[in-house]
Order: structure tokens, then sequence, then C-alpha cells
């Protein structure tokens, strides 16, 4: 684990980039939603790593109500943070969290 303390800068997304540039192979997952309380917007910078190391994003899920876990889609992120984020609301709009009333379709 990487623990990402946000009461300062720390640069993580650069931190992550650089670690995927000198790996042949590493595997990270990211929470953008938040993992401990409601959020007004989704972090993004699960996006920037992605985008600026090259690699793809595979959107993954924990559904609650179905009781079902995976992986849903991979793609590569084009810079247009508002088609590729629409894309990726779009995937997730019928899954439901442990705690739905956390859940913020505001994403960026």
């Amino acid at each position: 684990g990487i623990p990402v303390y946000r009461n300062s800068k720390n640069n993580i997304v650069e931190q992550i980039t650089h670690l995927y540039n000198l790996n042949d192979k590493l595997i990270i997952s990211i929470a953008p939603e938040g993992t401990r309380s409601k959020v007004e917007r989704w972090k993004t910078g699960f996006y920037y790593i992605a985008l600026k190391a090259n690699i793809p994003i595979v959107l993954s899920k924990i559904d609650y109500q179905k009781k079902e876990l995976g992986f849903m889609a991979k793609f590569n992120p084009n810079g247009d943070i508002e088609k590729d984020f629409d894309f990726i609301q779009e995937k997730y709009k019928d899954v439901k969290g442990k705690i739905v009333e956390n859940y913020n379709p505001k994403i960026y």
C-alpha cells in the first residue's frame, strides 16, 4: 500500500507515474470516490496517473445489492476528461455500494 496524506502536497501523481515508468509490471487499485466518507467530487489522480503513464484504466465494482464484484471495462484515457468521465459514470450508474447514500455521481 502507498499511503496518501491529503493534508500536504506530495506530488503523488508524479510519484506513481515514475513507478510505472521504472517497472515492467505494476498494478495499483485506487478508490477515487473516497473510502471513509462522502466526498463532493471524485479525486482525479487515478485519471492523470493513467494518462501520464500511458496505461489503461480498469473499472472494477463491488455491488453490495447484487452481491457481485468484478471488472467492468478497460479503456485508455484520451485526455478529454469530460468524455472519459462520462464513460466511467455510465459504467457505474447501476452499481450500488455498501453505503448508498455516500455515493456522489459528481465525478469531476
